[in-house]
């Protein structure tokens, strides 16, 4: 299913070269007042505007200046910088190439519009961007979610890819819900508040590339909480016919194929305490038996679950989907999996969904299950689908030939060595399943940072 690609640039230390300059500009305005600076207090104020930085300056270390007379120094620096500044490597070229694949590309930076436009004039950049947001655009700077609000209001969707080269950055896009890509040119490190990592610029170029429709781990989270809202599916009479016209070609192939009611995925945002809130409807299957046949059509994009199921020995089971279901058959995925049912979208309902889907699956009942946990959100452009996924912790040990199901074929067993080598070499697997076991593994890694 192909997309309309929109992406949004942070401005300073992604596009133009300026973070080392203002690194030095942060400690000689200190220096000036017998104050010294960190690192680590410079990355925290990295991305907030300058009303912020001076308010924080002058109440943390006593500075014997007002805010607005730090403001000014700072502003005067500026001056000087962004008049002399460079762009970063590729910076021009990534730009030229996304308008070339009519991407749709914003702006968004803390800097004041001032400053911005110094940049945007200097190497005639504007032209590329169809938004632009500055800190004078908001009340809140980031980290707060203000300026990718407007970002994600004005394109009207949360599949924005965010570029940005700190914390506070991708914290504010993640909060308002956005896809994050960490830029890091000196150390390709993965982030906890990043979807996608990019050492250059030119590696964004794979985001409309070969890797464009795979599977993304849009967000990690501590929780999940669906609401339920009254959005109706507005179509052109041509594009409702045709889904009319396929959905009657296929239930005659299938007599089993039923038009019930499905949960839809409308928005989301991320809160502070880690929450993913998704903003759902509810429309009807064959829209997606639909566009699963013409992918033009992109009617809806249904909400599902699926689960990583780990027994009390550590071991992960593993399902080979049979040959007459609707989306990959014969290939692997985790168990279990399932699109949402229209009476489980709000709370945490979608909790419910995934114990049927097990027992259904599976015939694990719901009394072998001793914990679960949401892990994260995932895309799948393939066919539109957002999954909602979570570890399920068993107290049982699994037995696989006790295991009944209709929609699988077979069922393995995988420890967590073989099935990291497994999804090293992603062979047989779903496109889902790597992302659900990124998931994974940043809750892992999250326990054992605690």
């Amino acid at each position: 299913m192909k997309n309309q690609l929109f992406l949004a640039f942070d401005l300073d230390g992604v596009l133009v070269d300026t973070i080392e300059t203002l690194y030095t500009f942060y400690s000689d305005i200190l220096q000036m007042f017998g104050a010294t600076g960190t690192t680590q207090e410079f990355d925290f104020l990295n991305g907030k505007n300058v009303e912020e930085i001076a308010k924080h300056l002058t109440g943390v270390h006593r500075l014997p200046c007002s805010e607005s007379e730090l403001i000014a120094l700072f502003q005067k620096k500026f001056d000087s910088l962004y008049a002399d500044v460079e762009l970063m490597p590729g910076a021009q070229s990534i730009l030229a190439f996304l308008q070339l694949h009519d991407a749709r590309i914003a702006l968004a930076s803390s800097s004041s519009r001032r400053n911005i436009d110094v940049v945007l004039n200097r190497f005639e950049l504007e032209r590329f961007f169809e938004l632009i947001v500055s800190g004078d655009d908001v009340q809140n700077a980031k980290p707060s979610p203000d300026i990718y609000n407007l970002v994600k209001n004005h394109f009207k969707t949360n599949r924005c890819f965010v570029v940005e080269d700190s914390s506070n950055g991708l914290l504010a896009a993640r909060s308002a819900g956005l896809i994050t890509v960490f830029f890091s040119p000196q150390i390709p490190v993965s982030h906890p508040q990043a979807s996608l990592v990019v050492r250059e610029l030119r590696d964004i170029e794979k985001i409309v590339g070969p890797k464009a429709n795979e599977p993304l781990l849009i967000s990690t989270c501590a929780n999940v909480k669906i609401e339920s809202s009254s959005i109706n599916v507005n179509l052109t009479d041509a594009v409702q016919a045709d889904v009319d016209r396929i959905w009657h070609s296929e239930s005659r192939k299938n007599p089993t194929l039923f038009n019930g009611q499905i949960a839809c995925y409308a928005a989301h945002h991320v809160t502070a305490d880690d929450t993913i809130v998704i903003k759902s409807f509810v429309s009807q299957y064959k829209y997606v038996i639909a566009q699963l046949q013409d992918c033009s059509l992109n009617c809806v994009h249904p909400l599902a679950v699926s689960g990583i199921v780990v027994d009390k020995n550590q071991n992960v089971l593993i399902g080979k989907r049979s040959n007459h279901v609707t989306e990959y058959p014969g290939l692997l995925e985790f168990v279990p999996s399932g699109g949402i049912s229209a009476e489980r979208i709000t709370g945490d309902r979608y909790k419910e969904q995934l114990v049927v889907e097990l027992d259904e699956e599976t015939g694990i009942p719901a009394s072998c299950i001793s914990r679960m946990f949401p892990i994260g959100l995932i895309f799948d452009p393939i066919h539109g689908i957002y999954d909602l996924a979570l570890l399920v912790e068993l107290g049982i040990e699994i037995d696989l030939n006790r295991l009944k199901s209709s929609e699988y074929s077979s069922f393995s067993l995988l420890n967590v060595r073989s099935l990291n080598a497994a999804m090293t070499s992603n062979t047989g697997f779903v496109p889902t399943a790597r992302a659900i076991y990124s998931a994974w593994s940043e809750f892992a890694g999250r326990l054992q940072s605690t």
